[in-house]
């Protein structure tokens, strides 16, 4: 997992600066991961997309390409594909679960407040620094479920909390 967490953080920081040139990032083999969770789970991919509500070509796409998961998918669905393969998006994503902690999106939303508070800055310049709109972050914990992975690795990064604790939650 140290290797496959390294490789995520060095494609997410990438990813969002724009910093990469050509080619495709090296995001870790999450897509493969998905798949044989899914077959592990003997859940077919129709019955996979539906329960985590999108089509089934952008279900394919979720065993496809390991960027999807990072970028695209909603931390939502990502939540309710663990949940019905019995496991957390963490193990999906990474491999595993980190150090074992674990941290909730309210958790996360008071620790944004705290710092625009603290740094006496406005949610709106804190969006424009990471180049995401997070007033809906701040103002109500469940919208986090809205945001791709990639922002919560940016507002984490941010806040020097640890991103991952918040995948390990299967629900």
């Amino acid at each position: 997992m140290p290797e496959d967490r390294e490789r995520a953080e060095r494609a997410l920081h990438l990813y969002a600066t724009g910093d990469f040139h050509g080619g495709d990032l090296d995001w870790p083999p999450c897509a493969a991961r998905i798949r044989e969770a899914r077959q592990r789970a003997n859940v077919s991919a129709v019955d996979a997309a539906a329960h985590s509500g999108i089509s089934l070509p952008a279900y394919d796409d979720l065993e496809r390409f390991d960027d999807e998961a990072f970028t695209s998918a909603d931390l939502g669905i990502l939540m309710s594909l663990g949940q019905l393969l019995g496991v957390s998006p963490a193990q999906l994503l990474l491999g595993g679960d980190g150090d074992g902690s674990r941290l909730s999106f309210e958790e996360i939303s008071q620790a944004l407040r705290e710092y625009l508070e603290v740094h006496s800055v406005t949610v709106d310049r804190f969006g424009d620094e990471i180049g995401w709109d997070v007033s809906g972050l701040v103002e109500n914990a469940a919208n986090w479920r809205t945001q791709p992975v990639e922002v919560l690795y940016l507002v984490c990064t941010r806040l020097s909390i640890d991103w991952v604790a918040a995948l390990a939650r299967t629900a």
